[in-house]
């Protein structure tokens, strides 16, 4: 890389650009951005800095994920988590009633309502497990 640098000694976004786009960043940074990544973590993988990214989308054309989607806020995951499991267990008194009570329901509405729950039991069960995958790894 040459030996341009601001005044705190760093290569200046001209000089990082240049050099990575010398060794191919163009595709690379062309393609994580279509991967949907920000230019923040663009920045990281490649070795960059932030604004050299953001000078890279401006000279390759490319519109970086936050202007094509929008930043929005954060969202909370532990809060969505915690919503998504308070919604999959059913209060006790729903089991209650309809415990013994089968037989009673209306036949012609059964098959959807076990095809509904076999496709949520499958979904639950891939959260689940990558819940616990995530609890092996944390232990580890």
């Amino acid at each position: 890389m040459e030996a341009v640098t601001e005044s705190g000694g760093h290569p200046t976004a001209a000089t990082v650009t240049a050099a990575v786009t010398k060794r191919g960043g163009s595709a690379a940074i062309r393609d994580l951005n279509n991967q949907g990544y920000r230019a923040n973590q663009i920045a990281e993988q490649l070795g960059m800095t932030e604004a050299s990214v953001r000078d890279a989308f401006s000279r390759l054309g490319l519109k970086s994920v936050e202007r094509r989607i929008g930043r929005g806020r954060r969202i909370n995951l532990n809060r969505v988590m915690d919503e998504f499991v308070a919604t999959v267990i059913p209060p006790p008194v729903t089991l209650e009633l309809l415990d013994g009570n089968y037989a009673r329901l209306d036949g012609a509405r059964v098959r959807a309502w076990e095809s509904s729950l076999s496709e949520a039991i499958t979904t639950l069960t891939t959260v689940r497990n990558r819940l616990r995958k995530e609890l092996h790894r944390d232990q580890s």
